[in-house]
C-alpha cells in the first residue's frame, strides 16, 4: 500500500487572503439583496453611471484588492509625492502603474527614483491633459 503524502499547511498569508476574499465575497452578497432599482438611477438620461453608493461599494472592494493583481484602479494605494500624476490618471493607468511596480517588487506606497519613472512613463499623457501642459 502506497504511502499518501501529506497535506501543505498553508503559508499565513495564503490564510489571510483567502479570508479577506470570504468576507469580500460576505460584503457583496449583503450588498445584492436590494432591488435592482435601487442600485442607481436607472430612468436618468445617463442611465450607465454609477450611483454614489455604488462607487463607494466598489472603492471599498478595490481598496481591499491594493497589492494584488485584482486591483481595478479606481482605489488610492501612492506616496504624496506622485498623488498630482495619480489623481489625474484613468483607472487603467494607475493599474497599469500598480502591476508595473508590483512585477519589480518595489513597495506600492514608496518614494524612488524608480518609482517616479514608472508613474511619469505611464501617466505623462493623462497628466499633460490635467496640468493644460
Amino acid at each position: 500500500m502506497a504511502a499518501t503524502p501529506k497535506k501543505r499547511k498553508p503559508t499565513e498569508a495564503e490564510v489571510e487572503y483567502k479570508a479577506e476574499c470570504l468576507r469580500i465575497r460576505k460584503y457583496v452578497n449583503r450588498l445584492t439583496r436590494y432591488a435592482p432599482s435601487e442600485w442607481g438611477d436607472k430612468t436618468s438620461s445617463t442611465p450607465g453611471r454609477l450611483s454614489f453608493r455604488m462607487h463607494m461599494i466598489l472603492n471599498r472592494i478595490d481598496d481591499a484588492m491594493i497589492g494584488t493583481p485584482d486591483y481595478m484602479g479606481l482605489a488610492y494605494w501612492w506616496a504624496e509625492e506622485y498623488k498630482h500624476h495619480l489623481r489625474a490618471a484613468t483607472p487603467g493607468e494607475r493599474k497599469r502603474a500598480h502591476d508595473k511596480l508590483m512585477a519589480e517588487g518595489l513597495p506600492l506606497n514608496g518614494v524612488s527614483d524608480r518609482h517616479k519613472e514608472i508613474i511619469y512613463a505611464i501617466t505623462a499623457k493623462s497628466a499633460r491633459k490635467a496640468f493644460g501642459t
